[in-house]
């Protein structure tokens, strides 16, 4: 999503609408505002909302909407007036989200949802571009990881419960073998 200079609706009207109608005057809320911060510039259908989180003045979240329904977000969350992170719904529901953890400018975090809730994540660790981690979830919880530099074979194995650590398996010699070393 573009960065644009579009007016923005007052985030206190916005918030005073939303404590005196609660839950149903927050949906109401997103939903107009999302038809009056339409950007002129962006494709039939499609509108934004811009949010200030920090009260700084300056737009560090956008939120994108097709047709009324919630279908994209880019969010600056260091405030140093580049977005970092940017996530995508689908019928407002998460479905992917990237992440720039070293705000260098380059993907460092990606995530798939189901139903959701994160199902694989992908992480690099050493911030060259390539995911040198993998953790799978089950119901929004971790059940595992897995260690492999630069995308390539798997050095060690995580193993969760109930989204908690129980077991770590580290292969020392290269040669496809893990040991137990327990919980790390």
């Amino acid at each position: 999503m573009a960065r644009s200079d579009t007016p923005n609706m007052s985030i206190k009207t916005f918030l005073v609408g939303c404590a005196l109608y609660g839950v149903p005057g927050f949906i109401l809320g997103l939903l107009m505002a999302g038809v009056l911060m339409g950007d002129s510039s962006a494709p039939e259908g499609v509108s934004y909302v811009d949010a200030d989180a920090n009260g700084d003045g300056k737009m560090d979240t956008r939120y994108e909407y097709t047709n009324g329904v919630l279908t994209g977000a880019a969010v600056d969350r260091n405030f140093d007036g580049s977005f970092d992170a940017w996530y995508s719904y689908a019928d407002g529901v998460p479905v992917s989200a990237y992440t720039d953890d070293n705000f260098d400018g380059e993907i460092d975090v990606w995530e798939s949802y189901q139903f959701g809730l994160p199902s694989v994540v992908k992480q690099d660790v050493d911030f060259d571009g390539v995911a040198d981690m993998t953790y799978e979830h089950e119901h929004g919880l971790t059940k595992s990881g897995v260690c492999h530099p630069n995308d390539g074979p798997t050095v060690k194995r995580l193993v969760y419960e109930h989204g908690l650590l129980v077991r770590e398996e580290i292969d020392i010699t290269g040669d496809g073998s893990f040991s137990h070393r327990g919980v790390a």
